[in-house]
């Protein structure tokens, strides 16, 4: 899986307005569907391979996960891959069928499927 350098290096602001690098990147997998959590250093992550012809768009989805784990400060932001002409409809579909099952934080805590719907 092949991702810009930019995203593992996701930055967001806390409700006080602070900068904090979150922990992963959360994206799923464009062959098997299954939600991953993604860090600098995972070697399912690469910065080499065989270039695509086509290479997919990395897209933020503007969310950022959580999980069930009472005072843990997990954090992850959403993010697709797609090319540019995907269609909306075609983009919720794909939505629809990730599959969250045993997505846990690095603590253990359950990652749930938050619902997300493409906003265009």
């Amino acid at each position: 899986m092949m991702l810009p350098e930019k995203t593992l290096w996701h930055t967001d602001e806390d409700p006080e307005g602070n900068l904090l690098r979150t922990q992963a990147v959360a994206l799923p997998c464009r062959s098997c569907k299954h939600v991953l959590l993604l860090t600098r250093d995972d070697s399912r992550v690469s910065g080499h391979g065989r270039p695509e012809l086509h290479p997919p768009e990395t897209v933020y989805l503007e969310y950022i996960l959580g999980c069930e784990g009472s005072g843990c400060k997990f954090r992850a932001p959403l993010y697709v891959q797609w090319s540019a002409d995907t269609t909306v409809e075609e983009r919720q579909a794909y939505i629809e069928s990730w599959k969250w099952d045993d997505l846990r934080c690095p603590q253990g805590h359950v990652v749930l499927n938050p619902g997300y719907e493409w906003k265009d």
